[in-house]
């Protein structure tokens, strides 16, 4: 049996967000961009794309002719059926998936010319949150966050000031 070592107040805001609470989840993740001082490094960058095409090779079209941008400070959700190319489009944005038509740029990037050994940079650049949190099960909330900071080269004093003074003290309850 697998414990679960998140706190009580980790396990009840992952559930208000499960439940729809999004407000609650919104309002902490703004906090926590204004304590890493995200925002600064966003006024910057933006999300453009024009005419984004994708097709499979199993000859699915998963995008055709997506236009959008999202200017720093915004908030953007994509919805929509199963099959509609969502999932597609976010795996784009961080170079997971190559596009085929259109232009696309994250971040400053450029990624129909984006070069493979700069794909990391992006990466370093753009946060993604996927559904299913791809967070480590036997990780507290702290241990995550940490773990990708270590991967990164970031001194330990550093993770430990930006993770308690980004969660705040309720996520370290026991």
């Amino acid at each position: 049996m697998v414990k679960d070592h998140r706190t009580s107040f980790e396990v009840a805001q992952v559930d208000k967000v499960m439940d729809g609470d999004l407000d609650g989840f919104h309002r902490r993740l703004s906090q926590v961009a204004n304590q890493l001082k995200i925002e600064k490094e966003l006024t910057c960058q933006s999300l453009k794309c024009e005419m984004l095409s994708k097709k499979y090779d199993n000859g699915t079209t998963a995008l055709r002719g997506v236009s959008l941008s999202i200017e720093p400070g915004e908030f953007a959700y994509i919805v929509g059926p199963s099959g509609a190319g969502k999932s597609t489009f976010i795996r784009a944005l961080y170079r997971e998936v190559k596009i085929e038509k259109g232009s696309l740029t994250v971040a400053g990037f450029n990624l129909v010319k984006i070069k493979k050994k700069d794909i990391p940079l992006l990466r370093r650049s753009v946060g993604v949150v996927f559904q299913d949190y791809k967070l480590l099960p036997k990780k507290t909330v702290y241990e995550n966050i940490a773990y990708a900071m270590e991967v990164i080269g970031e001194n330990r004093r550093n993770i430990k000031k930006t993770c308690y003074g980004s969660l705040g003290p309720g996520w370290f309850e026991t």
